[in-house]
């Protein structure tokens, strides 16, 4: 039961992710299409049996959700926090050899706060549901909310 509901959670946070990016690559006003998928990339600091359970749900959902729907998630881990977040700022400041920001990324909360202030990130709230946030853990919604409360 609980690996259904991570898959979709996933699925939700993918569906929306490719909704916007679909919006920004197609004429169509975003209509996703599984003969031509949109492609998310999204980037992790997970290592060990965390990212082998990550690649299994990422494999599942591209195996159905995805497929239904056009989206395809392409997952890398960075290594460790600090090398994650080492070439997110590199794909910010368009650093020599750095590589294009990734639709979605693991970040902590210090982090979010300092690429907010840079504008490259995306509050992500006006594509869930109350319904579907109240899914997660209370208090790790509330810690993703800064931005809307401050």
């Amino acid at each position: 039961m609980k690996k259904k509901a991570v898959i979709a959670l996933l699925a939700t946070v993918l569906v929306f992710g490719a909704t916007a990016q679909a919006e920004d690559a197609y004429d169509d006003g975003g209509i996703l299409d599984p003969e031509n998928p949109v492609t998310l990339t999204v980037w992790h600091y997970y290592n060990g049996v965390h990212q082998a359970a990550f690649d299994k749900l990422v494999e599942e959902f591209n195996g159905t959700v995805g497929k239904d729907l056009g989206i395809y998630v392409e997952e890398t881990s960075k290594g460790s926090v600090s090398d994650l977040e080492s070439a997110i700022r590199d794909a910010v400041n368009t650093e020599v050899g750095a590589e294009d920001m990734p639709d979605v990324f693991s970040t902590y909360t210090d982090s979010a706060y300092v690429l907010q202030k840079d504008g490259v990130l995306t509050d992500l709230t006006q594509y869930f549901t109350q319904e579907e946030l109240d899914q997660y853990v209370d208090a790790y919604v509330k810690e993703g909310l800064w931005k809307i409360m401050n």
